[in-house]
């Protein structure tokens, strides 16, 4: 997959996303994972898959705006694509559109290439029309949610819930400290700020790829933590997670009883089960059994 260029995963990624409704973590990852990109095309693929599917409803209203008829559902993820480096990343223009040309089969480049070129001709007539939209269109929110938080908090604050929401989230990482101590994390990763309120968490402003591969930490949010407290683990203890895939939680849980209690962790998918084996090998965390079920659909 090495000729593949940042687009062109962020591309397959939409497609299979639509296609399989997988968790979009995993379907993106694993991509990524067998290209050979450089950090930064890595950096770029994430942020068009995710900006893509944080401003779907907005980016579909603009290709309604610029095509009536039908368009193909595979010509529509390419457009999607081209729209939020357009108007939302404000990629040049030049390099959008040629790029995202390219994506396309022969036989179409010339519709891309019209609906594109359309679109910066008509770059200021689209974003008046979007602003003049419902809020659920113009932050792609779902409806029924945007309407409910106008009823508990206000338009107001309905609005600037929405905008938040979908903000790119900033990096945490866990120090994984069955592989190394906090202090020589931060002698080895000077770069990375440790959070005041989470002794063992760090804010990075990019995936410390290095440190990742080397087990010392594990992307994860602070908030995630809250049940790992809550359980407050022994060692000793007979634990299961029922929901464990890619393993975060688990691997804290694991973390904080020093591999020393028999830990069942199970997901219902299996792709996700080997990302969370290759997890746990990776971050050296022991636990009892690793397994895949339904918990929706118990065993007989």
């Amino acid at each position: 997959m090495a000729r593949f260029s940042a687009r062109r995963i962020a591309l397959r990624a939409l497609r299979t996303w639509r296609k399989e409704k997988r968790f979009a973590d995993s379907i993106v990852s694993e991509l990524i994972a067998k290209a050979e990109l450089t950090d930064p095309d890595r950096a770029f693929a994430f942020e068009l898959f995710y900006g893509v599917l944080r401003n779907l409803t907005l980016l579909d209203f603009w290709i309604s705006s610029l095509r009536s008829s039908q368009i193909d559902t595979d010509l529509r993820d390419i457009l999607r694509l081209g729209l939020y480096q357009l108007f939302l990343l404000k990629t040049a223009q030049h390099a959008a559109v040629h790029e995202t040309v390219d994506l396309a089969p022969r036989r179409q480049r010339t519709i891309i290439n019209g609906i594109l070129r359309a679109a910066i001709r008509r770059s200021a007539e689209l974003i008046a029309r979007a602003d003049a939209q419902p809020l659920f269109v113009r932050t792609s929110h779902p409806e029924f949610l945007v309407e409910r938080w106008a009823q508990h908090f206000g338009p107001q604050h309905a609005e600037e819930l929405c905008i938040w929401n979908n903000l790119p989230p900033p990096i945490y990482a866990r120090i994984n400290l069955l592989r190394i101590d906090r202090t020589e994390f931060f002698r080895i990763y000077p770069e990375s700020r440790p959070l005041p309120d989470h002794p063992n968490f760090v804010k990075v402003s990019s995936l410390p790829t290095d440190a990742l591969e080397q087990g010392h930490c594990y992307i994860q949010d602070p908030s995630t933590t809250i049940a790992c407290q809550l359980l407050d683990p022994k060692p000793g203890e007979r634990i299961l997670d029922a929901c464990a895939a890619p393993g975060g939680k688990t691997a804290l849980i694991a973390e904080r009883v020093k591999n020393r209690a028999f830990i069942a962790a199970f997901d219902r998918e299996n792709r996700r089960i080997c990302t969370m084996r290759a997890n746990f090998q990776r971050l050296g965390v022991q636990i009892g059994s690793v397994a895949q079920c339904d918990w929706l659909k118990p065993p007989r």
